[in-house]
């Protein structure tokens, strides 16, 4: 819907109000489809009453639940934090043609880290079936994570080879400034694809507080190297910055995830009472 509809507005000459409404509405309909699947699946189930609001008797029956909710909430927003502060310092420091060129740089690389973002989807429910005390989700933590890495290494040689036509194509000329840039931060892609499985291992032995604290780190981190380093050696320094700060989240992650697989024969699971039978213990007000 968003091609279709960015085409439209292109040839429509409708500007930039008809691409943002394109992609409000293509946003809706993707959400409105989801809704309409999983109605179907969960009526194919007979497990309609799924959709009957019960967050509290949840918490009830699931010990430390909101604390995991409020912790992984929490991380993902400093993750989400990432890109708009970067833009902000680097529009700030160097102006806002360079956090233009620095914002393209930046889409170039969600776009590259892709591959990674949906082997992490996948990665997280698997190993969270295993036995966190065996070796098992470890070698597979192991085994994905290298396969990223290979996925990512290939990634920064097609940058390296082919990524200046691919800007100029997309962008235009005048943005191939933004290309050096790219080719720095585009060297995250080996760290960053090699250490997503890390934090999904930390949260399958509740070691949640230990991955925030790595992010919060590590993103405070970044922050202060970015002002620094954007100041000393300009839209570059913003590139070293992004590199450094991806490096220290994995380091970060890396060392509590060590120190869980060496104790993981000491991991006791929190129990979790048997969800109830009936239709009226699911009520919060039961």
């Amino acid at each position: 819907m968003r091609s279709i509809g960015a085409s439209i507005a292109y040839f429509g000459d409708l500007g930039f109000v008809g691409f943002v409404v394109t992609w409000y509405v293509a946003d809706i309909a993707g959400d409105l489809a989801l809704w309409a699947l999983a109605t179907r699946e969960l009526k194919r189930r007979d497990m309609l009453d799924a959709f009957r609001p019960g967050l509290f008797g949840t918490a009830r029956r699931l010990p430390r639940a909101w604390g995991f909710v409020w912790t992984t909430n929490i991380a993902q927003s400093i993750n989400s934090a990432w890109g708009p502060l970067s833009n902000l310092v680097v529009a700030g420091t160097l102006g806002p043609v360079a956090a233009g060129l620095y914002k393209i740089a930046s889409t170039l690389m969600d776009s590259t880290a892709k591959p990674a973002n949906l082997l992490s989807r996948g990665f997280y429910p698997e190993i969270m079936r295993l036995d966190p005390t065996s070796k098992r989700p470890w070698r597979l933590g192991l085994r994905v994570g290298a396969l990223a890495a290979c996925l990512g290494i290939t990634v920064i040689l097609l940058v390296t080879v082919g990524g200046k036509p691919v800007v100029a194509f997309i962008f235009g000329h005048k943005y191939l400034a933004a290309f050096g840039l790219l080719q720095i931060m585009t060297l995250s892609l080996a760290v960053s694809t090699a250490a997503f499985p890390l934090e999904s291992l930390l949260y399958m032995v509740d070691r949640q507080r230990a991955a925030l604290a790595a992010q919060t780190a590590s993103a405070i981190i970044y922050l202060a190297l970015l002002y620094l380093l954007t100041r000393w050696f300009g839209l570059n320094g913003a590139g070293f910055a992004f590199l450094i700060g991806t490096i220290l989240t994995a380091v970060l992650m890396l060392i509590p995830t060590i120190v869980s697989y060496r104790d993981r024969a000491n991991y006791r699971p929190h129990p979790h009472p048997a969800p109830p039978d009936t239709d009226a213990a699911l009520d919060p007000a039961a």
